[in-house]
C-alpha cells in the first residue's frame, strides 16, 4: 500500500531526501527544475535510483506515463529493466491508476511528492522503499517530465 509522507519523515541521508535538497536548490526564478541545467554529477550517488519517465497518450487519448530511464537499482528493484514500458507494467490497475494521478498532479502542481510503500522482490517477501516524484520541464517553464527516485527505506548514502 502506498503511503504518503512529508519529506521530513524520510531521513536526511537518503538518496530521496537528498535528490529533495537537490532539486530545490536547482528551481529556476520562475519555480521551475529546468531539465537543461540537471547535473547528474551533482548528485551520483542518487542516480541508480532514478527513473525517469513522461506523459504520452495512448490511441484512445488516454494519458500514460512511460519510462524513459531507470537506473540500475531500480532494475534491481523491479527485477527487470523499466526503460520503453508503459507506467503500470506487471502491477494491479488500482495502483496503476494511483501513481498516474500522483504523477499527473505532480507535474499540474509543479510540487513533489512522497511516499513509502512495500514492494515485491525476487527471493525476498517485501522490501520497504520511500519514494520522490520531482516534476521537471524539458524545456521552458511547463513541467512535462517526472524524476522519480526510489530506494529501500534502510539505504543510506554517504558522500551526498
Amino acid at each position: 500500500m502506498l503511503e504518503s509522507l512529508m519529506l521530513d519523515h524520510i531521513p536526511r541521508d537518503h538518496p530521496v531526501a537528498h535528490f529533495a535538497r537537490f532539486w530545490q536548490a536547482g528551481l529556476n526564478d520562475t519555480g521551475v527544475f529546468d531539465r537543461r541545467t540537471f547535473n547528474p554529477m551533482r548528485v551520483p550517488n542518487v542516480l541508480p535510483w532514478i527513473l525517469i519517465l513522461e506523459p504520452e497518450y495512448s490511441e484512445s487519448g488516454a494519458r500514460q506515463y512511460r519510462y524513459k530511464l531507470s537506473g540500475s537499482r531500480t532494475r534491481e528493484i523491479f527485477n527487470e529493466e523499466m526503460t520503453g514500458h508503459i507506467l503500470g507494467h506487471g502491477i494491479q490497475p488500482e495502483l496503476k491508476k494511483r501513481l498516474s494521478d500522483e504523477m499527473t498532479e505532480v507535474l499540474a502542481t509543479n510540487t513533489p511528492s512522497f511516499s513509502t510503500t512495500g514492494l515485491p522482490f525476487i527471493g525476498r517477501d517485501f522490501i520497504r522503499v520511500y519514494r520522490g516524484v520531482f516534476p521537471f520541464a524539458k524545456h521552458g517553464d511547463v513541467p512535462d517530465q517526472i524524476c522519480a527516485v526510489l530506494a529501500e527505506v534502510k539505504l543510506v548514502t554517504r558522500g551526498l
